[in-house]
């Protein structure tokens, strides 16, 4: 499968939301989600993903699989000086343990560290999600 990462899009909203509507993959997240996601309330967001992006305060993608969207990726918080950003993912539940999000994760760093110029890419990873703190050890975290 080809990965790959291109700016969020508001026709991403229905895919976005059909993944974040996984009780599995939403555990992974912020608790505050509502469930089932739907897709005005991620379609609300990207009119606001689009301006930190022109800010510079957030640069969000999606993940494609063969130019199909299966997650989103985000560099954000960044520091004062905008030359360190946390990285932060999901991935649908179907392409979980496929090697998918630490392509996209080492993807993301080299975009980071080569167009943004960054001088340090963190991740803070609850416990209680080993396999994310997998998938950061794998892409060199």
């Amino acid at each position: 499968m080809e990965i790959s990462l291109r700016k969020i899009k508001t026709s991403d909203a229905k895919y976005i939301a059909k993944i974040l509507s996984n009780k599995e993959v939403l555990k992974t997240l912020d608790p505050k989600h509502p469930f089932p996601v739907p897709i005005d309330y991620v379609k609300n967001k990207i009119p606001l993903d689009k301006e930190n992006w022109k800010k510079g305060s957030a640069y969000k993608f999606v993940i494609l699989g063969d130019d199909k969207v299966v997650g989103q990726i985000s560099l954000y918080n960044p520091d004062k000086n905008k030359k360190s950003y946390e990285v932060g993912y999901f991935i649908g539940y179907d392409y979980w343990n496929k090697g998918i999000t630490t392509n996209a994760v080492k993807q993301i760093i080299e975009f980071g560290f080569k167009k943004l110029n960054l001088e340090k890419v963190w991740s803070v990873v609850p416990k209680r999600n080993p396999a994310s703190i997998k998938v950061l050890k794998k892409a060199g975290f």
